[in-house]
């Protein structure tokens, strides 16, 4: 049995993929086996799975029909074998010691959640590094579960703290996620990383934060939430902002301080609602997408968050709009912050 399955769902990532897997074969610790989930990729992305499987014993390729990121994540769960778990995207790539890292910090333990930082690779070239701005890159701290959660809300009440929302640069205990049958809910499409995240952190018993970049994460410009359109996306975000609750803010000592992360996390998730709705590719009518948008805002859970959030920075126009549902200010709602 291996040390660690490293899993990585694949589509359509031609242009990438050989980076991606050079890197992985690269690592200085050798004992994982690596997953690569084929996921009804339309170009030559399976033979590039396949050739690499030939050369390399620890690499096993999974052939399916398309059913998105979540689904193949899913499955290569469904086939792993190794004591621990790590996921890689296929378009990014990783350093040499981003196995060996995670690794050591999980100190042989089983009831552990191990995350480190990653580096921001932008189109323009320029690079930028996510760590957790309380400690010294490079250190290593071990965190209760309660402790850590109390880190989150500290953090999230300035600068929100995103080492938590991803896969890609933490290893899991594949005991814990096979006992507690945890998965990736194949009906969410956004924000269902952070949910599965949350849905291990509930089952384990300590946090243990590497505090330097191990992985190197392409910003997707091109498909952000401004450009796309989410059908359902609040209700997706709702999910995400009860599970934060039940997990994180309610194990918090500072509940002051939690209400307010909750307040602030359910004020930008409307807000991105808002955007979302009025994207291009939106097939509703104006008058349909200012209805949803007024439903939104009149919701006893925005009012609560309205109340609760820090809306310094944000234009005063805007704010009146949702304050009184102004049919309107609402279209316009969009432009201003």
């Amino acid at each position: 049995m291996a040390a660690i399955s490293i899993i990585v769902p694949v589509y359509n990532a031609a242009n990438y993929l050989n980076k991606c897997i050079d890197s992985l074969l690269s690592q200085t610790f050798e004992d994982f086996e690596l997953i690569l989930v084929n996921d009804g990729s339309k170009d030559n992305s399976g033979s590039i799975c396949d050739d690499y499987a030939a050369k390399d014993r620890r690499i096993k390729v999974i052939h399916k029909d398309n059913g998105g990121v979540s689904s193949a994540r899913n499955l290569g769960l469904d086939n792993a074998q190794g004591r621990y778990i790590m996921f890689c995207d296929s378009d990014d790539y990783v350093y040499p010691h981003f196995c060996q890292a995670l690794y050591d910090a999980a100190h042989n333990g089983d009831d552990m959640l191990v995350l480190a930082g990653i580096t921001k690779i932008l189109d323009s070239g320029k690079n930028s590094d996510a760590l957790c701005p309380k400690y010294k890159e490079g250190e290593v701290v071990h965190f209760s579960k309660d402790e850590f959660c109390d880190l989150y809300v500290e953090l999230n009440q300035g600068a929100a703290f995103t080492l938590m929302n991803m896969p890609y640069n933490k290893l899991f205990s594949r005991r814990v996620i096979e006992e507690n049958h945890i998965r990736y809910n194949t009906d969410i499409h956004y924000n269902e990383d952070f949910i599965f995240n949350l849905d291990y952190l509930e089952k384990t018993d300590k946090v243990i934060l590497y505090n330097r970049s191990i992985y190197n994460y392409y910003l997707d410009a091109p498909g952000s939430l401004c450009k796309r359109y989410f059908k359902d996306i609040i209700n997706m975000f709702r999910v995400k902002e009860d599970r934060v609750q039940q997990v994180i803010l309610r194990n918090a000592k500072d509940k002051a301080g939690a209400h307010k992360v909750w307040c602030t996390m359910v004020f930008d998730d409307s807000h991105r609602a808002i955007n979302n709705t009025f994207s291009p590719a939106n097939p509703a009518s104006k008058k349909e997408k200012v209805r949803y948008c007024t439903q939104l805002i009149r919701s006893d859970r925005f009012k609560t968050a309205l109340k609760g959030t820090d809306t310094r920075g944000y234009n005063s126009m805007y704010l009146k709009a949702l304050r009184l549902g102004n049919y309107n200010l609402i279209m316009l709602l969009k432009k201003f912050r």
